[in-house]
């Protein structure tokens, strides 16, 4: 009885393993990750060249899409910018987050802004992009207004200002977390 035991001990013991590499081999693998994040990436940015950026909204994180609907999401996309080409100049996986670097050159068409007519424009910007890995695939991270806070509840945010924490000193209601922002 003991030695059955035992056999079957082993047996969940070597399953289990086998198991945790495959696994590991769809998901954990730096190679097909990185490989995955390129093709992610240059999806997102050729959608967005080729005027069919409503098509990205499947890459945003899972936590946006909970939010934001598919319908308000493309009726939020600005139409009088044309994205003319782009050039990814980094990225960097660390554990399940991504960090891309990606230079775009768009042109702006002639619109008013804040009651002011802007002129025909062409310009080249830097866009710092956050991708995450859920999964077993790369979500771009929404990033909102100026802000820059993200819908993924425990992701790198701008938190916003609690007033109803009180101020450190007060021992009975400090903030464990330290989540007040400027302290």
């Amino acid at each position: 009885m003991k030695r059955i035991l035992i056999v079957i001990l082993c047996a969940l013991f070597v399953y289990s393993s086998v198991m945790a590499g495959i696994s590991y081999a769809d998901g954990g693998n730096y190679d097909s990750r990185s490989s995955r994040l390129t093709s992610r990436v240059n999806t997102f940015w050729d959608n967005m060249v080729s005027g069919n950026g409503y098509m990205n909204y499947d890459f945003y994180d899972p936590f946006f899409r909970a939010h934001v609907t598919k319908v308000a999401y493309m009726k939020s996309l600005p139409v009088f910018v044309r994205f003319n080409s782009y050039d990814v100049q980094s990225s960097e996986i660390v554990e399940n987050i991504a960090e891309v670097r990606t230079v775009i050159d768009v042109t702006i068409d002639k619109t008013i802004i804040m009651g002011r007519e802007v002129d025909e424009m062409q310009r080249k910007d830097t866009i710092d992009q956050e991708w995450v890995w859920v999964d077993n695939d790369w979500f771009l991270v929404y990033r909102r207004g100026a802000t820059k806070s993200s819908y993924i509840p425990f992701f790198r945010s701008v938190f916003p200002k609690r007033t109803d924490i009180p101020k450190t000193g007060d021992s009975q209601n400090e903030d464990p977390f330290n989540l007040t922002p400027g302290q």
